[in-house]
């Protein structure tokens, strides 16, 4: 899930493997997604931009992505 990230020189994946040994694939896949997402708050906070109202707008825009695809392609 790393391949081709750019950790820091300090960050010990061995340490992550032993930390994380009990989790599925899916609960790494989301482990990875909310550390990325670390910088982003943190913009968003210092920048004095609503988190909660940037996460309500794309979660909107997911639904009626997922509403307007089309159901079959010819």
């Amino acid at each position: 899930m790393l391949k081709g990230t750019h950790l820091s020189p300090d960050f010990s994946i061995e340490r992550l493997a032993a930390r994380t040994r009990d989790m599925s694939g899916s609960d790494l896949k989301e482990l990875c997604r909310n550390a990325a997402m670390v910088p982003v708050r943190e913009y968003l906070q210092k920048n004095g931009i609503d988190a909660e109202a940037v996460r309500r707008a794309q979660e909107t825009v997911s639904i009626l992505c997922i509403i307007e695809w089309p159901m079959h392609v010819n």
